[in-house]
């Protein structure tokens, strides 16, 4: 049997440890809380994941997983669902998100889009 502890990803007291990395670095000065609301306002307050089967509880979402970079093309509202869904598949999601970011997401052709 597997060791969970000793895998570098496993969660104690809601950190991640060695592996990831990201939870440590730090956010951009301009990541406050007026400045995310004004983020869920440009998304219309609604998680922008067309695949979404929550869609409560919005938070910001880093599409190139960068913190520093807040610029408002890098960023986009999904639910916490979403958001923690994006951790695996990486490449996937940011090319997907950056696409809905860039063009829209129609959601009448949600299955043609080719992410």
């Amino acid at each position: 049997m597997k060791e969970i502890w000793k895998d570098p990803n496993y969660i104690i007291d809601r950190k991640w440890y060695k592996g990831t990395g990201a939870s440590s670095d730090p956010y951009c000065k301009e990541f406050t809380s007026p400045f995310k609301e004004e983020i869920k306002a440009l998304d219309e307050f609604e998680c922008k994941n067309p695949y979404c089967l929550n869609g409560r509880l919005l938070s910001v979402h880093h599409i190139d997983y960068d913190k520093m970079n807040c610029s408002w093309l890098n960023l986009i509202s999904v639910c916490r669902s979403c958001n923690s869904r994006a951790n695996g598949h990486r490449k996937y999601w940011k090319r997907l998100y950056k696409r809905i970011r860039r063009y829209g997401f129609p959601k009448r052709c949600m299955f043609e889009f080719g992410a």
